[in-house]
């Protein structure tokens, strides 16, 4: 597995760091971890094939994690050749805010109507998210293919969530 940080700023972008999103390869596929402003580009000028696309995971529904959706919906819908939909994954409400930004834009996106729940797995990759000291809905998660575990806490990692912590074997 490679993880391949296209942002780790705050909500508020930076000339040197852009907000949250990661864009993880498995042999399975690609998916974008969380998707600030510009992730998809980023992802692109990062190498990311978006025929290799296969989801979207979200850690939490703050605009710093997910201003992008907009432009990957359209990005996607305009790319020729995508033959398997974008499953999108995520917490509680994540299918409402798909909902409102179709209601938004209409018929000039193709937005996934349905978003699917955690723990969640796909051609040999398993995300587990665990409850985080952050907002409500927001998760800590935890990304497992074949021997590879790595792990992420939404925005402040230096408060690495303690069910996430026990479960790496770090406190208990």
């Amino acid at each position: 597995m490679q993880i391949t940080v296209l942002g780790s700023g705050s909500a508020q972008p930076t000339h040197r760091r852009a907000s949250a999103g990661y864009l993880v390869e498995w042999p399975g596929g690609a998916l974008l971890l969380d998707a600030a402003a510009g992730t998809y580009m980023r992802a692109l000028r990062a190498g990311l094939d978006p025929r290799c696309l296969r989801a979207l995971v979200l850690s939490h529904l703050h605009p710093d994690h997910t201003a992008d959706l907009p432009a990957l919906f359209w990005a996607r819908r305009q790319t020729p050749g995508l033959a398997t939909p974008l499953e999108i994954v995520g917490p509680d409400g994540t299918a409402e805010l798909l909902s409102r930004v179709q209601a938004l834009y209409g018929s000039w996106l193709d937005v996934p109507r349905e978003a699917s729940p955690f723990p969640w797995e796909l051609d040999g990759l398993l995300v587990q998210a665990f409850p985080a000291r952050h907002s409500a809905e927001a998760v800590c998660l935890r990304l497992t293919c074949e021997m590879d575990a790595p792990a992420m806490s939404p925005d402040d990692v230096a408060r690495v969530c303690d069910v996430l912590a026990e479960a790496l074997g770090e406190r208990g």
